[in-house]
């Protein structure tokens, strides 16, 4: 008779609004299933050695059970072989598939947000930080996309800007001459912007040119302009608010970021109600969300305290307001949810983000990145694009072929294909402490989204 044990890669969640019941999720075949206490205990008590004459249920149970990768005949060491596998597939998919540009238009600002991780650049003065994209350089960066990747069919479709501050008023002109450039090469954009100078740029606001835009609007007026500080008028957020309906009425997709702690916490639902009045929920070009405010403490105005929150206490806030405001969980309701909702797959990856296999971030002064974290981080740096042709660093193989399960713990780690290993700069920093905390964050996310994915069905079927 065969032999089977309990997957090293079965995932047991109890769920919270369902008596002795659990949700059962794979880590590598995608099963999701509802198993009552007595199946779990069994599973858990029995991990080594299965045998079926004595499994206090069915043997379509089962046969389900082997068939959905539950339990399995493969040992510990050949299951973490094959996710292994799995993940350099997916890496080598990606690697071919995906290159993603951004333009870092300027590393100038018009804000001093007391958090951004950016301030040391404003420090520096304004000869280094108003340095701003040339139309040789748009040009020669555009040059650079196709060495980088002849194959125009594999670069993605939206160039994004960022700075800095992408959309300053004064550097109108370049983004003007950038963003038609980009349009007759058959690119649209997307902006990651504060929205205070928006206005000036109303006649490239189109589903064809920047159709997407990012903003940060943290809480109620109140809130919002203790931290989203201009750095003239101080104010901000009346001037951002009314950008974001002359956005949406060029009908471009917006998208609102707040940066929550606990003390704006509250002031979400304020929001909410003021985006509800000006008729902007119910456009579908808009969209807004909380995102956990993080803690750079290295970068952060000395004289300016924040009571941060850790990702446990966020979870909880939000679900005590039953998840009235959307907020980040690793994408993992959307992810399965979705899968149960539209019969797909569940996205494994192997990648945290496009920095491990194809981004490319050109800056003023003729540098390449892979990630907007590390911008300015000489280090970091993967090549200069000013040349004919790109003088490469060995710091893109550092990046591009980094795969999750080079990470700590992370070849036998159930989660491994959900959580995809973090952040690469944590990882190439060596900082073990700040991965095991992402690690903390990520189960406490994960449990929280079962239960909302295991409430929305509820909903749905009833």
């Amino acid at each position: 008779m065969e032999n089977y044990r309990l997957s090293s890669y079965t995932i047991f969640t109890r769920l919270e609004d369902a008596e002795n019941k659990y949700m059962l999720l794979h880590g590598y075949t995608g099963a999701m299933d509802v198993a009552s206490e007595n199946l779990v205990s069994f599973l858990k008590a029995n991990s080594k050695l299965i045998p079926l004459t004595e499994c206090p249920f069915s043997k379509n149970t089962f046969d389900s059970l082997i068939k959905r990768g539950y339990i399995t005949k493969r040992s510990h060491e050949e299951e973490i072989e094959y996710v292994d596998n799995l993940t350099k597939l997916f890496h080598k998919k990606d690697e071919k598939l995906y290159k993603s540009f951004l333009f870092v238009v300027s590393y100038n600002c018009n804000f001093r947000c007391p958090y951004c991780y950016e301030n040391e650049m404003s420090n520096k003065g304004n000869d280094w930080t108003h340095k701003t994209l040339t139309k040789e350089i748009v040009d020669r960066a555009y040059a650079a996309m196709l060495e980088i990747e002849p194959q125009k069919k594999l670069h993605a479709d939206t160039i994004i800007l960022y700075g800095g501050e992408p959309l300053l008023a004064e550097n109108k002109e370049i983004v003007e001459y950038l963003v038609k450039k980009g349009h007759d090469l058959g690119y649209k954009f997307a902006a990651i912007t504060n929205g205070y100078d928006l206005d000036y740029f109303k006649d490239l606001l189109s589903p064809d040119l920047i159709n997407r835009l990012q903003i940060t609007v943290d809480g109620n007026r109140e809130q919002h302009d203790k931290r989203r500080v201009h750095y003239l008028n101080k104010k901000s957020f009346d001037k951002i608010i009314c950008n974001i309906g002359i956005a949406l009425d060029c009908g471009i997709k917006v998208i609102v970021r707040v940066n929550t702690d606990a003390d704006n916490f509250e002031s979400l639902f304020e929001l909410q109600e003021l985006f509800n009045n000006l008729h902007y929920i119910e456009n579908d070009n808009f969209s807004f969300y909380s995102a956990l405010l993080r803690n750079y403490e290295q970068y952060s105005n000395e004289n300016v305290h924040f009571k941060y929150m850790d990702q446990k206490e966020f979870n909880r806030r939000h679900k005590m307001e039953n998840y009235r405001i959307k907020c980040q969980d690793f994408s993992l309701f959307n992810n399965l949810s979705g899968a149960i909702k539209n019969k797909r797959l569940i996205d494994f990856r192997a990648t945290s983000c496009s920095a491990q296999y194809g981004a490319y971030i050109f800056d003023p002064y003729g540098n390449i990145y892979p990630c907007l974290e590390v911008l300015r981080q000489k280090e970091h740096v993967l090549g200069n694009y000013l040349d004919e042709k790109i003088l490469w660093t060995g710091a893109i193989n550092q990046w591009h072929n980094r795969k999750f399960m080079q990470a700590n713990s992370c070849d036998c780690c159930k989660y491994a294909l959900l959580c995809h290993g973090g952040c690469v700069k944590v990882a190439l920093l060596n900082i073990g402490q700040l991965h095991a905390k992402r690690c903390d964050e990520f189960l406490n996310t994960f449990e929280t989204a079962v239960n909302r994915v295991y409430k929305s069905m509820l909903v749905v079927n009833d």
